[in-house]
Order: structure tokens, then C-alpha cells, then sequence
């Protein structure tokens, strides 16, 4: 029975649009911030992760992480958000029709508990702007879908019983 359960928590989260879960509350900070002020900024909005602009291009992204190692551990917290963000010329993207399992992919490949959501008819884009960012989709937000998911696909297999 379990193997039942896991495939078909798996395939159903395999095959789930982005678009309908992804928050679209995505906080942003220009990279000419200091490390300091995106530290409270953070606080304030109890996320691990900002978007990094210049106007309204979409130029990197700063997590927790980041600051952490980058900034705090060698004591170089005067310096900009450009100095310590991630660039997102190396960064790998899902889109709104992506599928979690697609989400859980590029942060594994990336090695990062959080992928930029775009907007499907954003993908090719070379430059990408503020506007084109559809969420920010976490680890815990995965967990949390394989949670709900989990907890689905039992109740109804032992309802069925």
C-alpha cells in the first residue's frame, strides 16, 4: 500500500502548475542597499530571500545565506547588496507552468533553498525585469505541498478501505 501512496503523491506533485501555488508576494531591494538594510528588511517581511533591481530589471537575488557568509562571518557588513547577491546571469529559473518536481530540480541543482518563479511568456528573455517575476517558490513551501499532498492521499486511501 505505501508504494501505492508515494506514487501517486509523486505524480500528482510531478505534474502540478507553479501558477497555483506559487505566493506572489515577492519582496524586492535595490542592489545599492546596504547589507544592513536588507537584514531588516528581511526581519520585517520574515522571509529569507529578496530580489535584487536596478530600476525595474530583475538583476539577482539575496538570501539569508548571503549575508550570512558573505558579509557577517568576514565582517564586512558596509558594503551594498551588489557586493554579496547572487547574479542572475548564473541563476536557474522554473516558470508558472513548471511543475514542482521542475522547482525541486533547479534547487537541488543550484544547491539553494528558494527559485525566482517567472512568468511563462518571460522564459527566453535575456534581461529580465521586475514585472516578469511571477513569485519565489522555498523549500518549505515544497515540504509543505508534500505535506498537504501526503496527508490527501492517505485520507483517501483509507477511506477507500
Amino acid at each position: 500500500r505505501s508504494s501505492k501512496i508515494t506514487h501517486t503523491m509523486s505524480l500528482s506533485l510531478d505534474l502540478t502548475p507553479l501558477a497555483s501555488y506559487v505566493r506572489p508576494d515577492v519582496y524586492s531591494i535595490e542592489s545599492t542597499a546596504t547589507v544592513v538594510q536588507c537584514a531588516k528588511k528581511m526581519a520585517e517581511h520574515g522571509c529569507g530571500l529578496l530580489v535584487v533591481s536596478e530600476g525595474e530589471q530583475f538583476v539577482g537575488v539575496i538570501s539569508e545565506h548571503d549575508i550570512a557568509q558573505k558579509a557577517v562571518a568576514l565582517e564586512n557588513t558596509h558594503g551594498t547588496v551588489g557586493n554579496f547577491m547572487s547574479a542572475c546571469a548564473g541563476s536557474k529559473f522554473v516558470t508558472t507552468k513548471d511543475s514542482f518536481l521542475a522547482a525541486m530540480t533547479a534547487m537541488e541543482g543550484m544547491n539553494a533553498r528558494h527559485v525566482i518563479v517567472v512568468k511563462a511568456e518571460a522564459a527566453g528573455n535575456a534581461k529580465m525585469l521586475m514585472a516578469d517575476i511571477a513569485g519565489v517558490l522555498s523549500i518549505k513551501d515544497i515540504i509543505a505541498r508534500i505535506s498537504e499532498s501526503t496527508r490527501e492521499r492517505i485520507a483517501s486511501d483509507l477511506s477507500h478501505d
